[in-house]
C-alpha cells in the first residue's frame, strides 16, 4: 500500500469547503466495497453535498467505492449472508454491523482482528464524545475487531414530574446527588406510583416500564448496574457460566419481583412507550434519545431524566447500552487494515481533520439536535452530558456467549416461572457452549 505524505500540501475542496491537511494513503485505484446496513440511495441519493465528499474521498484515497447492503439484518441474523460471502470471495472489505453480530462473527474466524494498529492513540483518535469505551465495542476473546462506533446510547431513567408531585414522592435525581439513587428506592417510588386512580378494579398508574423489550433490553441494563455478567472468565481464563451465581441471581430475582409480586411494571397487554407519554406511567428506562420520542409523542407532563440506579453489587451507576453499530474487516479483504480504517474515518468525517467544522462544534451541534431541544429541564442535561461520557456497550449476554437467555428472561418474565429453576435448567448446556465456542 503507497502512502502520500501530505504535510505541506493543503487540499482545499471549494465545493464543499473541507480541507484535508493528513497523512493520505493510495489504492493504487483498487476498488473497496463496502455493506452499510442502509442503503447507498439511502444514505446519499438526495444528498448533493455528500456525493461531493465521496468523489473527493474517492480522488484523494485513489481508490473506487463500491456500495452494498447485505441481504440480512446488521445483528447476529446477519452471519448465513457473510459466511457464503466470505466462503466465494465476495465479502466486502469494510462491514458494518452490531456488536452481537460482531461477536459472532469474529468468534467464527470472518473478521480479521485489527490489534496489530490498537494502541492508545488509535483509541483516543475518535473523539469520546462518540464512543469512550473502546473495547467495550471492539474486543472479542481478548482481540480488538470493531471500531467507529455510532455516538453513545446509553440508558437512564425518565421521570414523570407531574406523578412524582401528585403522589408526593422525592426527586430521583437529589437521590442520585446524595448517592441514594438504588434498586430499592427505584421499587419503592414504582410501588407508590402503581395504582387504581379510579376505582374500577384495574391499574391504570404504573410505576416503571421500559421502551425496549424486556428480555433483551432491561435485563440488560440491571445485569450492568449491579456489575455482573452472564459469564466470566475465571482465575486460569476459562469462561464459566456465572448465572446463577447470587450477585447475577439477584437481577433475575429483582425482575421478577417488580412483575410478579410487587405487579408494578406491565409487560404485555399495554403499549410500554405510549402509557408514560400519555402520563400514565411514572418511570420508563429508555435511552438519550427518550426526550425527542415524548416530544414527538406529544407529552403534556413535564419529565426529567437520572443515571440507571446502582444495584446491591454496584460501586457506582453504569450508562449502558446493549448494541453499537460498529465497522470490521472482513478475514478476506486483500486491503491493509490501516488505510481502510483511515478511509472509513475519511468518507464518515469523524475524526477533526476531515470535519467541516471544530471538534467542539460538531459535538455541541449533535448534543443540540440530538437531544437539547427536547430537554425540559437542567437536570436531564446534566444526566445526558454524563450520560454520553460514560456509555459502555454491554455484550456479554449475546447469543453468541449464551445462547438461551432470551428464552429463560422470556420464561421469568412473561410466564412468571421461578427464576433459580429456569437458570438452573440452562447451566449444563450454556457451559458446553461455552467450553466449545473458547476452545476450552
Amino acid at each position: 500500500m503507497k502512502r502520500t505524505a501530505l504535510l505541506t500540501l493543503v487540499f482545499c475542496v471549494l465545493l464543499t469547503g473541507f480541507v484535508y491537511a493528513q497523512n493520505v494513503y493510495d489504492f493504487g485505484g483498487a476498488t473497496v466495497k463496502i455493506w452499510h446496513s442502509l442503503s447507498y440511495d439511502r444514505l446519499y441519493s438526495d444528498n448533493p453535498e455528500g456525493l461531493a465528499h465521496l468523489d473527493m474521498v474517492e480522488n484523494m484515497f485513489n481508490v473506487k467505492l463500491e456500495w452494498g447492503t447485505p441481504g440480512s439484518p446488521i445483528d447476529t441474523r446477519i452471519m448465513d449472508t457473510l459466511v457464503a460471502d466470505v466462503i466465494a470471495g465476495d465479502a466486502p472489505d469494510l462491514i458494518r454491523l452490531q456488536t452481537r453480530g460482531l461477536s459472532l462473527a469474529a468468534l467464527a474466524g470472518l473478521l480479521r482482528p485489527i490489534d496489530d494498529v490498537v494502541d492508545e492513540d488509535f483509541k483516543n483518535r475518535i473523539p469520546s464524545w462518540r464512543i469512550n469505551d473502546f473495547d467495550s465495542i471492539s474486543k472479542v476473546g481478548g482481540s480488538y475487531y470493531g471500531f467507529g462506533a455510532d455516538p453513545p446510547q446509553g440508558t437512564g431513567i425518565w421521570w414523570n414530574k407531574a406523578i412524582f408531585e401528585r403522589e408526593g414522592l422525592p426527586s430521583p435525581y437529589e437521590l442520585y446527588l446524595n448517592g441514594e439513587w438504588t434498586w430499592e428506592a427505584l421499587k419503592d417510588f414504582a410501588v407508590k406510583a402503581t395504582r387504581d386512580t379510579d376505582g374500577d378494579g384495574e391499574i391504570d398508574q404504573w410505576g416503571l416500564t421500559g421502551y425496549d423489550n424486556f428480555e433483551d433490553g432491561m435485563v440488560v441494563w440491571f445485569l450492568a448496574s449491579n456489575e455482573v455478567t452472564p459469564f466470566r472468565f475465571d482465575e486460569n481464563g476459562r469462561a464459566v457460566f456465572a448465572m446463577d451465581e447470587p450477585e447475577v441471581m439477584a437481577v433475575f430475582e429483582f425482575i421478577y419481583d417488580l412483575v410478579h409480586v410487587s405487579k408494578v411494571m406491565p409487560v404485555t397487554g399495554v403499549d410500554r412507550r405510549g402509557i408514560f407519554t400519555s402520563g400514565n406511567c411514572a418511570m420508563i428506562a429508555h435511552r438519550t434519545w427518550g426526550a425527542r420520542h415524548f416530544a414527538e409523542a406529544g407529552m403534556e407532563d413535564d419529565y426529567s431524566w437520572v443515571p440507571f440506579p446502582k444495584g446491591p453489587n454496584a460501586e457506582e451507576h453504569h450508562a449502558v447500552f446493549n448494541h453499537a453499530n460498529v465497522w470490521a474487516i472482513p478475514i478476506t479483504s486483500k486491503h491493509e487494515t490501516e488505510p481502510l480504517v483511515e478511509l472509513l474515518y475519511a468518507i464518515n468525517k469523524w475524526t477533526e481533520e476531515y470535519m467541516d467544522t471544530d471538534y467542539e462544534t460538531a459535538r455541541e451541534d449533535w448534543i443540540t439536535s440530538f437531544f437539547l431541544m427536547n430537554a425540559r429541564d437542567y437536570e436531564s442535561v446534566e444526566t445526558f452530558y454524563w450520560v454520553i461520557e460514560n456509555s459502555e456497550v454491554y455484550s456479554a449476554h449475546d447469543q453468541a456467549y449464551i445462547p438461551g437467555f432470551v428464552d429463560a428472561m422470556k420464561a421469568i418474565i412473561y410466564d412468571g416461572e421461578n427464576p433459580a429453576t429456569v437458570i438452573g435448567s440452562m447451566k449444563q448446556a450454556t457451559q458446553a457452549h461455552l467450553d466449545q465456542l473458547f476452545k476450552q
